[in-house]
């Protein structure tokens, strides 16, 4: 039973791993600027660097890559480039509500699902049942 919990632990730092470096890459593959939002094209030049040595856009690719993972594990994410608040103090504002949305979801969704289940099971092979399996592949 270790071994098994070992595993899927060992696959979800996998996953997450594979899901922080996609996410990277891809806001990078974006089309656009996201220091537009903060930088503007009218500031001075020497403004425009300072700013972005400031949001670290300055470094290579690959040294922002580790600084982004390092800032990930260690929990410093920085300031919003729209509100410049921390990052931080925005997720943990909206996690009680997120919590609660989510709670609410899942009660809700096993109710209708395990409901749904067993009148399904009991009028088996009716158009319920075979109405029922369409939705629920589709």
């Amino acid at each position: 039973m270790a071994d098994y919990i070992l595993r899927r632990l060992i696959y979800m730092l996998i996953t997450l791993f594979a899901v922080a470096s996609i996410l990277f890459l891809m806001f990078r593959m974006l089309p656009g600027d996201a220091t537009l939002q903060v930088i503007s094209p009218a500031m001075d030049e020497a403004v425009q660097q300072r700013m972005k040595a400031a949001f670290g856009l300055d470094k290579p690719l690959l040294q922002q890559y580790f600084i982004y993972l390092k800032n990930l594990v260690t929990m410093e994410w920085g300031r919003s480039f729209v509100t410049a608040q921390e990052v931080t103090a925005i997720v943990s504002y909206r996690f009680w509500n997120t919590l609660l949305l989510m709670v609410s979801g899942l009660c809700m969704t096993l109710t209708l699902g395990i409901g749904l289940g067993i009148i399904m099971a009991w009028k088996r092979n009716s158009p319920l049942d075979i109405g029922g399996t369409v939705v629920g592949l589709i």
